[in-house]
């Protein structure tokens, strides 16, 4: 009996399994934003299959990977557990376009500070600088009226 090249343990397929095979330059999915659910390795997996499966240089798909799960992580961590949004895809021009839309829990942020969630909002502050980095663009939406966060980025790819 042969076995499987697909390992249960890892959210990726062989890739022998997709040897010659063309991807679309767009995905997009909603997940859950529990942290039991391992959001952040789920959605690691699947950017760095697409990114890889787009072409895109090796240390551009380390970095990328690093400013996507900083957004995710936010997401989560702000969210109120419930669905986050993820899409991103590669137009013609070779730019990276990534969006994730998360619903937002009440946030009392001095509060969260005095209880030592946060030493000040530096720390809240350091994941956007490093995205910052990473990105070409970034910005960030609150949509009070739908009481959703909206995080966007663009990476010009070549």
């Amino acid at each position: 009996m042969k076995r499987s090249k697909f390992n249960s343990k890892e959210f990726h397929i062989h890739p022998d399994v997709i040897q010659d095979k063309k991807f679309p330059p767009k995905e997009c999915y909603t997940l859950l934003g529990k942290i039991t659910f391992q959001p952040m390795q789920y959605v690691r997996s699947r950017f760095e299959f697409f990114l890889k499966n787009q072409g895109t240089p090796e240390d551009l798909v380390v970095d990328l990977c690093i400013g996507v799960l900083e957004a995710v992580e936010n997401a989560v961590k702000y969210g109120d557990g419930t669905e986050v949004e993820v899409e991103y895809y590669i137009d013609p021009s070779q730019t990276l376009f990534i969006q994730i839309i998360n619903n937002l829990k009440e946030l009392n942020l001095e509060q969260d500070i005095e209880r030592g969630k946060f030493s000040s909002t530096a720390t809240l502050m350091r994941g956007m600088m490093v995205m910052q980095k990473l990105f070409d663009e970034l910005d960030l939406e609150i949509l009070e009226n739908k009481k959703q966060a909206q995080f966007n980025a663009k990476k010009k790819l070549s």
